[in-house]
């Protein structure tokens, strides 16, 4: 049976959702002679019969396959879960699979010759060969699968909701800080700015069937143990500038500044023309970091000049992402080991703090001779 068309726009979330779900279902056949086994669905129907939504979805052949880098570790559903797997995607151009050795994929298709083909290509090229040694916060794509104007772009499965479980220790949400800076700088130094640094672009080494992560039984001791590591993802709207540029040649519109997601620093708000892609960037991690993180600088009081150096609305002074990430690295190495593991709890809810450089004092209750030696920068 030959394949379905349909319109992936990958400008818009416009689509309707059960011309996807038949678009996937057409190219089974296409992807299983190349390897991959897509994951099977089933359908809420109403009282006619009519499928009305998607009620959960399942791999092939059970949770299987290598665990090995860059595949991610599975599993730990409560016991008394109820939730049949899901897969969770809002978006038209993912979905899951298994490949010949029944290691868990995710499949998206990409425009043939767009930013973000290249971008996968480049990564490709430059990640291929690295180990979870050597991993530098972003997944290598594993494969690469041409049709016609538009290609599928191959990914390792990690998992999402990344603050979940909780984390028990200071080092575990330092850890998750560290990939993350890692990952900006990497990408920075090869003149990638993502534009879309968001929790929903954030994944981790570990997945489950179960949506109830809250209760997952694998992630905590993987957790404590050292074995997750963070990823960031997505590269819908990024942008990698040729070498030959210069920092003024590589400014943007602001109005494109206002995509991606609500941590965004305040570097167009002022009716500024254009902005430097890169430093905002490092505004919407350091944002980012201060909303999830903020109630851990009492314990850790350098995480104050971190972020500070990573929002501030001076740009020409604002860190750059691999200076942020030699910052953290500095102060890393003389954290004690109290304070590592210590476990400040964590908000209830999950709820944000609120960012806005008068009322997020992040001075406030920290030692008289720390803010007199760091509050300058």
């Amino acid at each position: 049976m030959a394949p379905l068309t349909i319109n992936f726009d990958c400008d818009s979330q416009r689509f309707d959702w059960m011309e996807r779900m038949q678009f996937w279902d057409s190219m089974r056949p296409w992807f299983l002679a190349r390897g991959y086994m897509l994951y099977h669905y089933e359908y809420v129907r109403n009282d006619r019969g009519q499928i009305e939504d998607i009620a959960y979805v399942y791999p092939a052949r059970a949770f299987e396959g290598d665990i090995r880098y860059p595949y991610s570790f599975f599993g730990g559903d409560p016991p008394d879960s109820t939730d049949r797997p899901h897969n969770g995607s809002a978006l038209p151009r993912i979905i899951f699979a298994q490949d010949s050795q029944y290691r868990h994929v995710a499949i998206k298709l990409v425009r043939n010759g767009s930013q973000e083909h290249r971008i996968y290509q480049f990564l490709d090229q430059d990640l291929s060969r690295d180990s979870l040694d050597s991993f530098k916060g972003i997944l290598p794509p594993v494969d690469f699968l041409p049709l016609g104007d538009h290609l599928f772009v191959v990914m390792p499965r990690w998992g999402s909701a990344v603050y979940y479980p909780q984390f028990s220790s200071v080092n575990e949400a330092l850890v998750f800080m560290r990939c993350l800076l890692k990952a900006l700088s990497y990408l920075h130094k090869n003149l990638i700015v993502h534009r879309d640094i968001s929790n929903d672009n954030i994944v981790m080494n570990h997945f489950c069937a179960s949506g109830q992560m809250r209760f997952n039984t694998m992630r905590g001791p993987l957790r404590s143990a050292g074995h997750l590591v963070y990823a960031l993802l997505d590269f819908d709207i990024s942008i990698q500038f040729p070498p030959n540029l210069t920092p003024a040649d590589m400014r943007l519109p602001s109005s494109l500044s206002w995509w991606g997601s609500y941590n965004q620093p305040a570097d167009t708000a002022q009716g500024e023309l254009d902005y430097d892609p890169f430093a905002f960037d490092v505004g919407c991690l350091g944002v980012l970091f201060w909303d999830r993180f903020g109630h851990l600088l009492p314990t850790v009081p350098m995480l104050a000049p971190l972020i500070d150096g990573m929002v501030t609305r001076n740009i020409a002074s604002r860190f750059t992402a691999t200076q942020a990430l030699q910052f953290f690295e500095e102060f890393y190495l003389q954290i004690t080991h109290a304070q590592l593991n210590f476990n400040p709890g964590w908000p209830a809810g999950g709820q944000p703090f609120v960012f806005d450089d008068i009322r997020a004092d992040r001075w406030r209750n920290l030692p008289d001779d720390f803010v007199r030696a760091w509050s300058h920068l």
